[in-house]
């Protein structure tokens, strides 16, 4: 008893000098953490961490964190340790909850003028979740601090390594907290783009967790910096936590049908924690198509963990578009988080569809191992050998690799048959052993895997072994037989050392003897610079002397440039030399434009393209504005004169339509006048929906104009009939108009 009063004094001790050394920051600003329940304690020194907390077994009778700490009256033998030893000794804990509480008691006593060295110690420390973990913890403490000493030592990293700014979002997350208009300021202020644009996104994303209406308006101040999918994203997440219905209406009036699709998601979200019926009913208002079978997955997913019986009778009368194998899937995975045994019980007695139950049993059993370790393990233990009980122990052993619990990983392992889950399960577990110590990760696959098995460990490995050992990492890489499977790694292997290394990754490619290889890898590496930093691949590219290899990396630059400047993309472009490379330049142009502001991409066509280029620029446009954002796609397509273009843009038009949403498609096609173009648009809707509404398909086969189309679609569409409904096929044959040795032909066919 006494042992684990000392215990629960240990943990309060920890968690009251926890909140004190958030609560004690010398900065000016009054922190947005703060409470006014607790009463601000000294920090802890290094010494005293060591003798109030250290990892113990567990007192007996003791429960929850508490059995994890013992108490502090045990002095540590007069052991003395550095602040860097005492971080590292610190992140070896086996506890999360230890360990987070050690590293943050800890960093309390690293005066700001310390922080630099200490960030510099760790640089090369060989094992990377110590060394990631150690800086993290001390750039938080570092921004509470001094947020601008923080802030001038990760811009100063960033020219040391290009394209790589470490921190940045933490840095300016924890200043925005602090004090969110200095740290907009100081964002605003950074002068290199793509770390601008990064730093105001980060402000302006913490920003939206206390004044979602000011970050609304930052939103499109900041427009030109802020341009992907995802930036309302917390905006109105935080927005639907106090007002769904006007979040909702808000989210609706986006004019990118990418950014709107994703804040619909957020606000359905969010709205259904609250209250799914209604938030349900707002997804159910949606026209059809894939957004709303996304935001009707989002609503039952958060009723299942509430009200799972009636998520999933809901569910059951939807029809078949608005729903996925997958929603009911998630549907269980919900139900799992209160009764995980009722769920797999549930489950297996009523859900026949082998899809279904493959991607739900997975996720019952890790959550019902995180709330049962012994409970879920007998289930999966006593079910039959079928893939569904081997891909449910491979998932759960790769999540637990992933979370440190490797011992009772590989000692799953080796209860698993033999086989393709067994397989990917040692590849799950050489991934994550990879994150600590690449070369065992190495021998580990070596010593298990053979075949593709080993090929595929070998190229997930790769990227772990890029920080700590980039010549390992290419050793193994040339140590592949020349062909395909080696140029796809050294693909890929060069996208992500570019990333980390630009330098290394150039002198590397540029050094490669065979001429096949050595310009696949310098145009990975030219692709990942434009992506990152475009204005230094466009200083690069008057240095490219092969010409496939400089047309690619002009568009590669366009591609990103027009993300957040096509002004000045396009002016880059009207410079170049070569009317080839600038023409297709262009063409990249309008693509990548139509992404973000297809109008605007539409106006310029019609104001600067010459005769000869508006057919090409026409057709980029429509591929990309197709995919995106059909409906308006299609309006624009109305106002183009006849012609090729307006042909070729139609046929896009309903070819991306079908694959997103059949039935409008279908009834744009209803108002397409007859002809060849309405032809091609109901062999494509046919061809489409033939195996699944043979009927329907056969109905707009009869809308054909041109005789020989028409025979032909009618007869797969009837052929595809006949295989599940005969009677229904020849009664369909009789009903319509015919002529007559057409009908007898077709009903031949069908006896």
């Amino acid at each position: 008893m006494k042992k684990l009063l000392l215990v629960c004094v240990a943990v309060a001790v920890l968690a009251v000098a926890f909140v004190a050394g958030r609560l004690s920051s010398p900065d000016p600003v009054p922190s947005a953490r703060a409470g006014n329940a607790l009463t601000p304690v000294g920090p802890l020194t290094t010494e005293r961490v060591e003798v109030v907390v250290r990892e113990a077994p567990n007192p007996a009778g003791a429960d929850g964190q508490g059995a994890e700490v013992v108490a502090a009256s045990e002095e540590l033998a007069g052991e003395r340790l550095t602040t860097q030893e005492a971080m590292i000794a610190a992140i070896t804990t086996r506890s999360p909850f230890v360990r987070t509480l050690k590293l943050h008691a800890l960093v309390q006593d690293v005066p700001a003028s310390e922080m630099a060295a200490l960030m510099d110690s760790f640089e090369e420390h060989p094992d990377k979740r110590i060394r990631n973990e150690a800086r993290r913890m001390l750039v938080e403490r570092w921004t509470e601090l001094s947020p601008t000493g923080a802030l001038q030592w990760s811009l100063a990293q960033e020219r040391k390594t290009p394209t790589s700014v470490p921190y940045l979002t933490t840095i300016f997350r924890i200043w925005a907290e602090l004090d969110p208009s200095g740290a907009l300021a100081a964002a605003d202020a950074v002068g290199e783009d793509k770390v601008r644009r990064q730093a105001i996104q980060a402000v302006v994303n913490k920003i939206a967790s206390e004044d979602y209406r000011r970050a609304r308006v930052l939103m499109d101040q900041y427009s030109g910096e802020m341009t992907d999918r995802w930036r309302y994203n917390s905006v109105f997440r935080n927005w639907a936590k106090d007002d769904p219905q006007g979040a909702y209406q808000e989210a609706l009036t986006l004019t990118d049908p990418n950014q709107r699709r994703s804040a619909l998601w957020s606000v359905v979200n969010a709205w259904a924690e609250d209250d799914s019926q209604a938030a349900l009913a707002a997804a159910l208002a949606t026209p059809s198509g894939s957004q709303r079978q996304n935001l009707i997955q989002a609503a039952l997913s958060r009723m299942a963990r509430s009200d799972p019986e009636a998520a999933l009778q809901i569910y059951a009368g939807l029809s078949p578009s608005d729903v996925s194998s997958w929603t009911h899937a998630e549907l269980y995975r919900g139900w799992a988080e209160s009764d995980p045994q009722a769920a797999v019980d549930h489950l297996m007695a009523n859900v026949a569809s082998p899809e279904t139950r493959r991607n739900a049993i997975g996720s019952i059993i890790q959550t019902w191992y995180r709330q049962d370790p012994d409970a879920a393990l007998t289930y999966l233990n006593a079910m039959e050998e079928s893939p569904f009980k081997g891909q449910a122990m491979q998932q759960l052993i790769s999540n637990l690799a992933r979370n440190e619990d490797m011992d009772r990983a590989l000692d799953l392992i080796e209860t698993m048959p033999l086989g393709r889950n067994r397989n990917q399960a040692m590849q799950d577990v050489a991934r994550a052993l990879a994150e600590t110590d690449s070369q065992a990760a190495m021998a580990f696959v070596t010593d298990n895997l053979t075949g593709n098995d080993r090929r595929n460990a070998y190229s997930n490995l790769i990227y772990s072994m890029l920080d700590e050992n980039p010549q390992g990492a290419i050793d193994l890489v040339m140590s592949m037989p020349p062909g395909d499977n080696r140029a796809n790694m050294m693909s890929n292997f060069m996208w992500n050392w570019s990333r980390r290394d630009p330098e290394g990754a150039l002198a590397w490619a540029d050094s490669l003897e065979n001429p096949y290889e050595r310009r696949q890898a310098l145009g990975r590496y030219y692709d990942q610079l434009g992506s990152d930093d475009p204005a230094a691949l466009v200083q690069m590219i008057g240095t490219i002397d092969d010409d496939e290899l400089r047309r690619n990396a002009v568009n590669s630059a366009t591609r990103s440039w027009m993300s957040y400047d096509p002004a000045g993309a396009l002016a880059w472009i009207s410079t170049l030399p070569d009317e080839g490379v600038r023409k297709g330049a262009v063409s990249t142009a309008m693509g990548s434009w139509a992404q973000y502001d297809p109008q605007a991409a539409a106006a310029w066509i019609d104001q600067h393209a010459t005769a000869d280029e508006r057919a090409q620029l026409t057709n980029s446009l429509a591929n990309s504005w197709c995919n995106s954002d059909p409906a308006t796609a299609a309006e624009w397509i109305e106002t183009l004169p006849e012609g090729q273009p307006y042909d070729d843009a139609q046929k896009t038009l309903v070819n991306s339509w079908l694959r997103q949403d059949l039935p409008a498609a279908a009834a744009y096609m209803a108002e397409m006048p007859a002809g060849a173009n309405r032809d091609d648009a109901i062999r494509g809707l046919v061809n489409t929906i033939k195996r699944y509404e043979p009927a329907y398909a056969a109905e707009w086969a009869l809308r054909v104009q041109d005789e020989g189309q028409r025979k032909q679609l009618l007869d797969q569409s009837l052929s595809e009939w006949g295989k599940v409904d005969k009677f229904a096929a020849r009664q369909f044959i009789l009903q319509k108009d015919l002529p007559d040795d057409q009908r007898k032909e077709y009903l031949d066919k069908l006896k």
